[in-house]
């Protein structure tokens, strides 16, 4: 998953990731962080830094697995709805894919 982040404040910030999930019906998974460390050159940080004004896209790799759905669900993968949760509580706050 390539994520765009931006920093339209003043001052540097630090974006922690580990929060960022995969999600669909019934399904919900973190980034994988064994792919992660074994690629880490091409994929982003668990904490990005991004200066004043900067813009950056950072990948992270999601890992979906055909054991977590019945055979005829997962034939049907491409067609499913995924969502990016960004918060879970209090409120829930989500980006269709």
């Amino acid at each position: 998953m390539s994520v765009c982040l931006k920093n339209t404040t003043e001052e540097e910030k630090e974006v922690p990731i580990t929060y960022l999930s995969l999600e669909t019906t019934g399904v919900g998974t973190a980034i994988s962080q064994e792919l992660l460390m074994g690629n880490s050159e091409h994929y982003g940080s668990m904490v990005e830094k991004l200066e004043p004004g900067e813009e950056k896209v950072v990948t992270y790799p999601y890992e979906i697995c055909s054991i977590w759905f019945h055979k005829k669900d997962w034939k049907n993968i491409e067609m499913r709805s995924f969502w990016m949760t960004f918060a879970s509580y209090s409120d829930k706050i989500v980006l269709y894919l």
